[in-house]
């Protein structure tokens, strides 16, 4: 995947433009309460808390301009008085 992306980013940069990789938050990590014992998991906790770094890592390291939105959504969790998926699982 890193080639690719590389050949997409070059191929705007080419251009004058800008090509930015950007994570996006999921419900599932987000909010893993309302998901953990519902399905079986063959994964463990810190394997799936460092899914997310890795993978933003690797981007990184292949020279990809990456945004980790989903980290920064993550770090927020518990400061604001609302949660970032509204109740009934519209977003």
């Amino acid at each position: 995947m890193l080639p690719k992306l590389r050949d997409i980013q070059d191929y705007y940069r080419a251009r004058g433009g800008i090509f930015i990789y950007m994570t996006s938050p999921s419900k599932a990590a987000q909010e893993p309460e309302y998901f953990t014992g519902q399905m079986p998991c063959p994964s463990t906790s810190a394997a799936r808390a460092q899914l997310l770094p890795s993978y933003v890592d690797a981007l990184k390291a292949g020279g990809i301009d990456v945004l980790d939105a989903a980290s920064l959504i993550h770090d927020a969790k518990g400061k604001y008085p609302f949660g970032l998926f509204p109740e009934g699982g519209e977003h």
